[in-house]
């Protein structure tokens, strides 16, 4: 039983130094591989409006890593594809652990998408077809013991919504990509 407020002190640094060590989580190494994805005040080629979308939505369809070893790709996706919607903050919309990859070199990845996404204007949603929905990244990845890959998809949607002055009717651009290794 706790008699004093010194034994009450040390109980809650002990708990508080146990939590900070990761000991209230997962004792195993974080080998997972995590997608973000945001839109960015940047103007993709060719935009023409005047605003941004307020929020856009993707089905994600797939995500591949290619081995070096030239055997294949591996399908990280393991369940129904999800409908994300992006906004100009970065979220996670994918994660999977990749633990049974540790030392494999890999030669690149892949983030499908349906190529028909929704787009919110000013004042109505927009159906707006990519030119591809594939997002591919050729670069050399492994994972490390306790490490993991985390791949950012930025959304350039700057100027990517448009009114027009005579009608006031709006329309939605298509908007371009960054992918990289965080």
């Amino acid at each position: 039983m706790i008699k004093s407020s010194a034994q009450i002190l040390l109980l809650f640094s002990s708990l508080l130094f146990l939590s900070a060590c990761g000991a209230t989580t997962s004792l195993t190494g974080s080998q997972s591989f995590v997608v973000e994805m945001y839109g960015v005040f940047e103007e993709p080629v060719g935009a023409d409006g005047a605003f941004e979308p307020k929020w856009q939505n993707y089905l994600l369809t797939d995500v591949l890593i290619t081995k070096s070893d030239g055997s294949g790709d591996v399908d990280l996706m393991t369940s129904d594809p999800p409908v994300v919607r992006i906004v100009d903050r970065t979220q996670i919309i994918f994660s999977a652990d990749v633990a049974e990859y540790e030392g494999v070199a890999m030669s690149g990845l892949t983030i499908k998408f349906d190529p028909s996404i929704v787009v919110a204007g000013k004042a109505a949603e927009h159906t707006v077809i990519l030119d591809t929905g594939d997002m591919t990244l050729a670069q050399s990845i492994s994972v490390g013991k306790g490490q993991g890959i985390t791949v950012l998809l930025k959304v350039k949607w700057k100027n990517t919504i448009k009114v027009d002055e005579a009608t006031g009717e709006e329309s939605a651009l298509a908007p371009t990509f960054d992918i990289s290794i965080k």
